[in-house]
């Protein structure tokens, strides 16, 4: 991944000098986890695609402002919580149903939709802090130093809040699992009755 964070820092000084196509490549590399953050922070996919352009937009407007040799991916994501959370401030409603299918793992045609729909909605179990480490983590591939940096909170305190998120995952997918082997035992039973 070292070598990944270099040619991140590149590309953002060659979009520093105006070169576009740095810009385009570096999208390609970030969207996901730039997405996925957003996601995690606004649980509104309209909004975190409209945060996940202006990320790269702020991108583009302060690569001057980026210091080389630091991690271009924590930077940019540190631009993408910011915008994200000025988002969330302002419109302090959170009403909508959290679309997470396209950045998280299996968001393709050979996982289940069923999958897909269990893990959103353990996901949404989770508090915002919770959600935005595990999607950085998950999606990002960033490790809890990094992700330390990006939220701006002690490495410790993102290792405790890492694990306690596992485990409370861990605690609702099995209560999950208990409650279809119920409802099976209950079809089976009412099967039998027949």
């Amino acid at each position: 991944m070292h070598g990944e964070k270099a040619e991140c820092g590149s590309l953002v000084e060659k979009i520093s000098e105006g070169d576009r196509g740095a810009l385009g490549e570096l999208y390609e590399r970030m969207k996901s986890p730039v997405f996925g953050l957003a996601l995690a922070i606004l649980k509104n996919r309209s909004d975190a695609e409209d945060v996940a352009q202006s990320a790269f937009l702020r991108v583009w407007e302060s690569a001057g402002s980026y210091r080389a040799g630091t991690d271009a991916g924590a930077w940019i994501m540190t631009i993408t919580r910011n915008l994200a959370l000025d988002r969330f401030r302002r419109r302090k409603n959170m009403t909508d149903i959290m679309d997470m299918a396209d950045t998280l793992p299996g968001g393709d045609d050979l996982t289940p939709k069923l999958d897909r729909m269990l893990l959103e909605h353990l996901l949404s179990e989770l508090d915002c802090s919770e959600r935005q480490i595990v999607m950085l983590r998950a999606v990002g591939g960033y490790s809890h130093g990094e992700i330390a940096r990006i939220l701006g909170r002690p490495c410790a305190t993102v290792r405790w809040k890492y694990g306690r998120a596992i485990k409370k995952l861990q605690a609702l997918f099995a209560k999950e699992e208990a409650h279809d082997e119920n409802r099976k035992q209950v079809r089976f039973a009412a099967g039998n009755c027949k």
